[in-house]
């Protein structure tokens, strides 16, 4: 994918103590090879930004974006055939690029593999609808009028009484 260097740039720069996360991991492209060593990466400094994954060669605030990963409808898994440890893999539906990652820490794992799965689309889209289901439990109704863009994402209600009805945009749930 292109994209505009200078403006990323402008944008991440201008997000700097605003991003979701940020620190050093190393990071390896493309396909696996028999060499799963830190010597096999690339050390980077990444800057998490919603549900784009932005990455430069040092943390200094005047460094030049590198790269680019836009973080929708991608999988985060724990790289368990690794032999380095705080391993994952970064891959997306449909195929295509394959990233490998590498933390320092357990810790700094847990946190980067949590960011990178909360920060796309898919995810902001369920959390939206847990809540507007809590919503429509503790008020009978739901919160959208009819008209709103948003309306058409389906509500998700846990069940804790036997039947609960749900009066929304003209249908009736169980």
């Amino acid at each position: 994918m292109k994209f505009n260097q200078v403006e990323l740039g402008h944008y991440a720069a201008s997000r700097l103590g605003k991003s979701d996360k940020a620190g050093t991991m190393w990071m390896k492209e493309g396909e696996r090879t028999t060499a799963r060593k830190k010597e096999a990466h690339t050390q980077r400094w990444f800057i998490l930004i919603g549900n784009l994954l932005f990455y430069t060669r040092s943390e200094e605030p005047d460094s030049v974006i590198s790269g680019l990963i836009i973080l929708e409808r991608c999988r985060v898994e724990s790289d368990l055939e690794s032999t380095c440890r705080n391993s994952f893999k970064l891959s997306f539906e449909g195929g295509g690029e394959v990233y490998w990652f590498m933390t320092a820490t357990a810790k700094d794992h847990d946190e980067w593999t949590t960011a990178i799965s909360c920060g796309g689309y898919e995810y902001l889209r369920m959390a939206f609808s847990e809540l507007r289901g809590q919503l429509v439990q503790l008020t009978g109704e739901d919160p959208l009028i009819e008209d709103h863009p948003l309306g058409g994402i389906p509500i998700k209600v846990s069940h804790t009484h036997t039947h609960t009805h749900i009066q929304m945009h003209k249908h009736t749930y169980l």
